[in-house]
């Protein structure tokens, strides 16, 4: 594993690349982790590909930035694939294929096609109800309610049950992982919140542009929340879904299975 230095719009972001040979392909992590969450599934995948990672603004070893914004962020990936030289497949997990839709949007060229894990958007659950949906609208409207209101902390603790039990199978935390839980946490209550809120990628047109586009769900994932937000982005996108072992966290707890799922839907 290499580290590298990705010079983005107002602050600079550490990146990290793992093998030197085969296509590129980028890792774009979601919300309370950083590039660690990636580290052995871009072990597995090195074996076969360049894989690139990278903490996303105010996450990780980076410093915090006035602006969390999905465009900006989709920017800074931008930057990395500018910085491999040649268009990537991309994998967003949770909030991170927010940021892989917005790239695919405003740059397709670097895109060779897709992968969203999970997407995390509140909104497609408008109209939707069962008792899972409509406990998980009444959890997330008290932790922007705390968010709003500063006590972060308290949004935090309200939110991370959200995303599911953390899998029997999954290691230990490393001493860096810990090192950077609360900042990266507070990161996500105090910065992106809103920002993942009120982003509205246009989905007719990401599933015009002829990328090809493919999600997945944890089979612990069903009957939450995000599975019908998952389905409901299938519709939307005219995507391929595919089931992955494990839940949310499913790159992390099970990186061997999800790896090898993955692969398979590695296009070139």
């Amino acid at each position: 594993m290499k580290t590298f230095i990705i010079e983005a719009t107002d602050t600079f972001l550490h990146g990290r690349q793992y093998g030197d040979d085969g296509s590129p392909v980028v890792l774009i992590h979601g919300a309370c982790v950083d590039a660690d969450f990636w580290n052995d599934c871009a072990a597995h995948l090195s074996k076969h590909h360049r894989v690139f990672t990278y903490d996303r603004r105010g996450y990780g070893r980076n410093e915090e930035t006035d602006d969390h914004s999905i465009h900006i962020q989709a920017e800074d990936a931008c930057r990395l694939i500018r910085l491999i030289g040649e268009p990537c497949f991309v994998v967003g997990h949770s909030a991170g294929s927010l940021i892989a839709m917005e790239l695919a949007l405003t740059h397709p060229e670097l895109i060779r096609g897709i992968f969203l894990y999970e997407p995390v958007k509140n909104d497609l659950l408008d109209g939707e109800h069962s008792d899972a949906i409509d406990a998980y609208k009444q959890a997330m409207e008290e932790v922007t309610a705390k968010a709003e209101n500063r006590k972060y902390a308290k949004a935090v603790t309200l939110f991370l049950p959200l995303m599911g039990e953390k899998d029997s199978r999954a290691r230990a935390a490393s001493d860096s992982e810990l090192e950077h839980m609360f900042k990266n946490c507070f990161c996500f209550v105090k910065h992106e919140l809103s920002e993942l809120h009120d982003y509205q990628p246009d989905y007719d047109r990401l599933s015009r542009l002829g990328i090809p586009i493919t999600l997945g769900l944890g089979e612990n994932s069903r009957g939450s929340a995000r599975e019908p937000m998952v389905q409901i982005l299938v519709e939307k996108l005219k995507a391929d879904l595919l089931y992955f072992p494990g839940g949310h966290n499913c790159p992390y707890d099970l990186p061997r299975e999800f790896t090898c799922l993955l692969e398979g839907n590695i296009t070139y």
